[in-house]
């Protein structure tokens, strides 16, 4: 209230966004040296700015909206990180050294290893060879084990964590 006079909260915001938008705007890009990722941080602010104030009430509107655009340059920074890395990974997997070598896979190694994992399965103690084929093979979670069993979920934990322990160790 200003002299006695009420202010709307549309009104609140045009004067903020009036008196900030462009001083927001060059102070983001004298900190990260992009205009237009600048401006678009400025409307994506003041627009989540909006969203909240409808909300929920907000004392400092001005620290707000700034903390918004910091916020959303560190979250358009992680995701460029992200995104680069997914590309080069891309680029690698998709290159034609990369995919001959998947050509030249030696599918005898893959079937060793089933073989080894089944052997290793074969020789589990009962209880834990019970719980194992149970929750891989036939897809049960461990509560439904614990039920079907009528033992406790914690012991049906305990039986997978040796087997897979067990089928750790002796697959490498």
């Amino acid at each position: 209230m200003k002299n006695g006079i009420q202010f709307t909260l549309e009104q609140k915001y045009s004067t903020l966004y009036c008196s900030y938008a462009k001083k927001l705007g060059d102070y983001l890009t004298y900190k990260y040296g992009d205009r237009d990722l600048a401006l678009d941080i400025v409307q994506e602010s003041f627009l989540k700015l909006w969203l909240d104030i409808k909300k929920k009430p907000i004392a400092n509107m001005k620290g707000y909206v700034f903390m918004i655009a910091k916020n959303t340059y560190l979250n358009i920074v992680a995701h460029s990180k992200v995104t680069k890395v997914y590309s080069e990974n891309y680029k690698y997997f998709n290159s034609e050294d990369t995919a001959n070598d998947w050509d030249n896979y030696d599918v005898d190694k893959q079937s060793i290893k089933i073989e080894q994992l089944l052997n290793t399965i074969s020789v589990l103690p009962p209880k834990q060879k019970e719980v194992f084929q149970m929750n891989k093979i036939e897809g049960l979670r461990q509560v439904e084990i614990a039920k079907f069993l009528g033992i406790s979920v914690k012991a049906v934990e305990k039986r997978m964590s040796k087997a897979l322990y067990t089928i750790k160790n002796k697959i490498k």
